[in-house]
């Protein structure tokens, strides 16, 4: 299907689709990608266990950076049984409780501002061409371009891990636009990291995607596919 040909199927059809964000989306604001994170994630690592200086780790590009870590991590053995779980392994390894994580996180969204295709997709919310989004971001980028299109806070629903059952009424009711957050909100209780947490979906999340993903196609942009709770759904 080529883009005009899409672009005029969403016009018309717009609500039977949903949209599913991954971190690519957020790139553009300033936020680090997950490859990125899992670099960052490994210098953390490597300098806590061999006392070296995290500057000269400052060029995240460096090949020779690459290859330095690459090299420790396998004559080491310090490597994941599934390369999927690279961001989840590394990331407990480099900061071992929640409240370490969650500053990570906090650290690495705070300040962001919207992109321009985060605004575009809370002009389409407000269009009511943009009825449910379901995302493995962590930031509030989607939410805070939404709350500034609307002056409000009240026109969004945003479901977490927190709140899932939020989720489920919305769909039920059709009340949009619904925004649902798969791994958490940074600032609230639950967060999903680690290898553990990822293996699965909330149950009753989990349940009212495969439903909804049933009766409605899915556009999804800036994911990569590197979670097994996320693609057992899919698949």
């Amino acid at each position: 299907m080529d883009y005009k040909e899409f672009l005029n199927l969403y016009k018309n059809k717009y609500q039977f689709f949903m949209w599913f964000l991954g971190a690519g989306v957020s790139v553009s604001a300033g936020i680090p990608s997950a490859s990125n994170l899992i670099m960052q994630f490994k210098i953390n690592i490597f300098c806590k266990n061999t006392g070296a200086n995290p500057k000269l780790f400052h060029d995240l590009s460096n090949s020779t950076t690459r290859q330095i870590l690459e090299d420790y991590f396998v004559s080491n053995n310090i490597l994941p049984i599934e390369v999927s779980n690279d961001y989840a392994y590394y990331f407990e390894k480099a900061y071992p409780t929640e409240e370490l994580r969650r500053q990570v996180i906090e650290n690495a969204v705070k300040g962001r501002q919207p992109s321009f295709g985060q605004r575009v997709i809370a002009s389409l919310m407000k269009l009511n061409a943009c009825r449910i989004i379901w995302t493995t971001n962590f930031d509030k980028l989607i939410e805070n371009a939404a709350y500034k299109l609307y002056n409000s806070n009240d026109e969004l629903v945003v479901s977490t891990l927190d709140s899932n059952d939020l989720a489920r009424d919305a769909v039920n009711n059709e009340k949009w636009p619904l925004l649902i957050k798969l791994h958490g909100d940074y600032k609230f209780d639950k967060l999903k990291n680690t290898e553990s947490e990822l293996q699965e979906l909330e149950r009753k999340v989990a349940n009212i995607w495969r439903i909804s993903i049933k009766e409605n196609g899915l556009i999804v942009i800036g994911y990569a596919g590197n979670d097994n709770s996320v693609m057992t759904v899919l698949e």
